[in-house]
């Protein structure tokens, strides 16, 4: 884990805004941008702590999802997957905004049918 300040201090040629393109573009999913009291680090998905059951547990929730007909759009998701992890998902891992929470999502899930986000909805890809 590394702050956003002492990265910018470390390549004090690139602004912030720079540095975090060029994390997105060349690290992709491998690191993630959070806010951890009030501090902007960069860390990796192992450093989130998530259950190792985590992508069985994203999976078959939204599998009950579906099968209650609810629309898995981010609130619905984050809600359910709080109810499972018997925590708010979102303020345990320090998931700062909903770009981030949705990459966690897409990164971890595994189960078929494909899913991807479309206007706020993980949902089913059409073939």
């Amino acid at each position: 884990m590394v702050s956003e300040d002492d990265l910018h201090k470390k390549f004090c040629a690139f602004s912030v805004n720079l540095l975090a393109k060029i994390i997105r573009k060349c690290v992709g999913n491998e690191l993630l941008r959070v806010k951890i009291n009030g501090i902007v680090c960069y860390q990796t998905l192992d450093a989130l702590e998530l259950p190792d059951d985590f992508s069985d547990k994203l999976s078959d929730t939204l599998y009950r999802l579906d099968n209650v007909g609810l629309t898995p759009n981010e609130e619905v998701l984050h809600t359910a997957l709080s109810l499972t992890l018997c925590v708010n998902f979102k303020a345990e891992y320090n998931i700062p905004d909903p770009a981030t929470y949705r990459r966690i999502v897409d990164i971890y899930y595994k189960a078929n049918p494909p899913r991807e986000w479309k206007y706020g909805v993980f949902e089913k890809v059409k073939s």
